[in-house]
């Protein structure tokens, strides 16, 4: 690492250049090229989506529908005034690209889409992924008056929110501000900024390319954003304020840069790569959408881990001493060092902590048990439009047709059965039956299919997300199907959107233990490695697991639960996609391991020195804490920024993240851990002798922020900067 610093150093204008031409030239070409994002989300083979492919006759299609529907306030909905006016923008409607059919409510054949009662129509729109929905928006929009009210919505036109980058630059303005609080350096607290800003967008215009060639949802976009942002920041924090530490005491910048990357240049590379491979180990969930935006996460990775050690480097060279204040450069051109800061307060707590170690445990035990409890009671499904904050298009689509067709106009689900014989169309008629009887059903009506199928659609009285629409799915499929398809030939399938997302669930959760025993069983290998010892990496990976807990807990307190939720301007609570846990565990076990390596390497680090195992975690823990507390703020500051944005996903991914990284940094990393080392003792650092024979040499030090304490200062010239 020391080589790649000099190199960098030497070359500095030249690895600045070509990080820009990488930039102008990924740009130009995204320009030319554009983006080809996937806008339908694929989801693993299941029972919910055989049941399609048995409907359309085994044929796959990525038609969709959608809902326009009026309410008329001086007209009767059937006057043919009315009518005819409706009827145009229909046609309208169904001359767009994308529009396979759509079907209007003045059909004769069509039955049951006006509510005269409530003076409501709505008209089916069945199209492809090529529909763009601001074309609908803007035919419907030049029909509606202060008498007529019109509102589109359903799968293939819901109003998906957009990410406008306000609340996220607010988050960087706060980054910025807790970077020159630390270095007291406006100069130094750019860096860190400007090199995660660069990693971060020459990642996303790569995965934008990529798009053309790989299945990669939108929405990648963002989460890679919040990802890199985040780790970029916090990366190049550590290697700056590394950098500075040398120089303040007497080191050139050239030998300071060597210095930096080679102490915290290979805790990024750890933990950058730790991130990556909890993201990509994602492939084990078998969901696929969430496998390409992990992905595409880990190129983000990638890319800030790449500009950390490379951009970051050729910049500090080019500042020179100038990563200093004015006042420190001017003590260090006099003295010839700068004494390093007391750090008293944080001397305090590490005594405090280490005086009653089993009390600080329960503490944060008990602090962590109370945030992540609302887990025990995770809904995993997606939140509908009823969900949605109130005065949205989403929402008001949502109240005019659950006013007039009921809650569960757009829950429907789906029966298809293989009914390869008479025996088997009669079984499917007492199945019909018997769900039409089912606590919750509004009615059962038949739907076309082809020879050999025979198919209806059941209408709930609650949402797609509701719990008791759940209910209806699993009685049709555990008790009603078995039981009238026992002695023939038919085979029943449920879908719909309930029990897609039922289905998603049902994986997840079934295949979210291994994950965890993955990424669990590889940090403990690296940890192990690293620092030849047994307790330091299970510490590190059972902490890992609580903050994880906690962040998801907090998540579900807030976005299910719906305490709060108002202040993010989201409407109510509603089940946690299944996004959430998984990605907020991949990453938070990830960031975790950073915070770990740098503390207890720092520790490790005064322990091989001096012996002594108390004084290392007292002095390693003090001399850590505030580079992990100021890259906690920054990054949960980033995180929290996103929970702004409007997009519920996007939010709750932002919230459990910084929750998450908030606790571990102030009570896992600064409390229990030290703790749980204090309380267990010289056995920390003991090592079986057949697993040092096997275990490879590798170096993971971390920054040490100021020298060791009663050792000698270190006082060199400082007069060469280059």
């Amino acid at each position: 690492m020391s080589s790649l610093a000099r190199f960098v150093a030497v070359h500095r204008r030249g690895v600045v250049t070509a990080w820009i031409t990488a930039l102008i030239a990924l740009a130009g070409w995204l320009l030319v090229a554009g983006t080809a994002f996937s806008d339908t989300s694929e989801v693993p083979e299941s029972e919910a989506t055989q049941a399609l492919a048995v409907l359309n006759g085994g044929t796959a299609s990525d038609a969709t529908s959608g809902t326009i529907v009026w309410k008329s306030t001086d007209t009767d909905i059937t006057d043919s005034s009315l009518v005819a006016s409706m009827s145009r923008m229909l046609e309208q409607v169904s001359s767009l690209t994308g529009v396979t059919t759509v079907v209007s409510p003045y059909d004769q054949a069509v039955a049951g889409a006006v509510s005269p009662d409530e003076n409501t129509a709505y008209a089916t729109v069945v199209a492809t992924s090529d529909l763009s929905r601001d074309d609908v928006a803007q035919i419907v929009s030049g029909y509606e008056t202060d008498t007529l009210q019109i509102e589109i919505g359903g799968p293939a036109l819901e109003l998906i929110p957009s990410v406008d980058g306000v609340a996220e630059s607010l988050g960087m303005l706060v980054a910025l501000l807790l970077l020159f609080a630390l270095f007291r350096a406006k100069r130094a607290a750019l860096l860190p900024l400007a090199t995660g800003v660069v990693g971060v967008a020459s990642s996303l215009l790569a995965v934008m390319l990529a798009s053309h060639v790989l299945d990669i949802p939108d929405d990648a976009i963002t989460m890679g954003a919040l990802i890199g942002l985040g780790v970029g920041i916090d990366y190049s924090l550590f290697i700056v304020h590394r950098h500075r530490s040398a120089l303040m005491s007497g080191k050139t910048v050239v030998d300071s840069l060597a210095e930096a990357l080679s102490s915290s240049g290979r805790a990024v590379i750890f933990a950058g790569a730790t991130v990556m491979l909890a993201l990509v180990g994602m492939f084990i969930l078998g969901l696929p959408i969430l496998t390409s935006m992990a992905i595409c996460a880990a190129v983000t990775v990638l890319f800030t881990v790449g500009t950390a050690l490379t951009l970051l480097p050729s910049l500090l060279a080019m500042l020179g001493t100038k990563a200093l204040s004015r006042t420190q450069r001017e003590e260090l051109r006099i003295r010839g060092s700068i004494a390093p800061p007391a750090r008293r307060r944080w001397n305090a707590w590490f005594s405090r902590v280490l005086r009653r170690p089993v009390v600080s445990i329960v503490a944060v035990l008990l602090v962590a048990g109370a945030i992540a409890g609302p887990l025990a009671q995770i809904h995993i499904g997606r939140a509908d439009a009823s969900a949605d904050a109130a005065g949205t298009e989403n929402r008001e689509y949502f109240e005019l047709v659950s006013a007039a067709f009921g809650d569960g106009f757009n829950a429907t689900i789906i029966i298809v059965a293989e009914t390869p014989d008479s025996a088997s169309e009669g079984a499917f008629t007492e199945l019909v039956a018997d769900t039409a009887a089912l606590d919750g059903v509004v009615m059962v009506t038949p739907a076309a299919a082809p020879e050999g199928v025979s198919a209806a659609y059941v209408t709930p009285s609650t949402t797609a997300q509701a719990e008791d629409t759940e209910a209806i799915v699993t009685a049709i499929r555990t008790e009603l199907a078995p039981r009238e398809s026992k002695g023939t030939a038919m085979h029943v399938y449920v879908s719909g959107a309930t029990a897609i997302n039922m289905d998603i669930a049902s994986t997840l959760l079934g295949n979210l233990p291994l994950y965890l025993l993955v990424i669990s069983s590889l940090g403990f290998l690296l940890l192990a490695v690293g620092f030849r010892s047994l307790v330091v990496p299970l510490t590190g990976v059972v902490t890992n697991l609580i903050s994880i807990a906690v962040g998801i807990g907090a998540a579900v307190a807030i976005f299910q639960y719906g305490w709060g939720i108002e202040l993010f301007g989201l409407g109510a609570g509603a089940p946690i996609i299944y996004l959430i846990p998984v990605l907020v565990a991949g990453l938070v076990f990830g960031l975790a391991m950073d915070y770990q390596v740098f503390l207890v390497s720092r520790m490790h680090e005064e322990r091989e020195r001096f012996g002594e195992h108390q004084r290392a975690i007292r002095v390693g823990g003090r001399e850590s804490a505030t580079v992990i507390a100021i890259a906690a703020l920054i990054m949960a500051s980033v995180f929290v920024s996103f929970a702004f944005s409007g997009d519920r996903i996007v939010a709750a991914m932002g919230v459990g993240l910084a929750v998450a990284v908030l606790f571990d940094a102030f009570l896992v990393r600064l409390v229990l851990v030290p703790a749980l080392l204090a309380a267990i003792g010289r056995r920390t650092w003991a090592y079986p002798s057949w697993a040092e024979r096997i275990t490879p040499n590798v170096s993971l030090e971390a920054p040490a922020e100021i020298e060791f304490e009663s050792a000698p200062h270190h006082t060199t010239n400082a007069g060469a900067t280059r």
